[in-house]
């Protein structure tokens, strides 16, 4: 799977990302969800969100940026998931998603199907 901005069709993913099972997930707070390269449905999961999330997936591997305004990074020990989308696209600034690197979760970027695309959108 690769994805682009829908608002700049910027490709997001740096290389194309591989889906995983539910046994390949790492649940433990504070360490990496899920391997460098893979997605996983968001709701095949235990984890969820106030935002619409669709995929979850390695923090690295993702042409993005941290949300410009900082509220929306707050956490204990990190970027967390409770204040909207904290994610942005790489080149146009869209809001595409999610980082969590709290440490009372396991860490990942959940994106948003609203904001990408898994084709070109021109």
């Amino acid at each position: 799977m690769e994805l682009y901005c829908k608002q700049c069709n910027y490709k997001i993913t740096v290389s194309p990302l591989v889906e995983a099972t539910l046994d390949q997930l790492n649940m433990k707070d504070g360490e990496i969800l899920i391997a460098a390269g893979k997605f996983i449905e968001s709701e095949q999961t235990d984890v969820h969100f106030d935002e619409k999330i669709d995929y979850l997936m390695n923090p690295k591997g993702l042409r993005v940026m941290y949300h410009k305004d900082t509220s929306r990074l707050t956490g204990c020990c990190g970027p967390g998931p409770f204040n909207g989308l904290n994610l942005i696209c790489g080149k146009c600034n869209a809001e595409i998603g999610i980082i969590n690197e709290d440490c009372i979760m396991p860490h990942f970027i959940g994106i948003s199907m609203n904001a990408v695309s898994k084709t070109p959108v021109w």
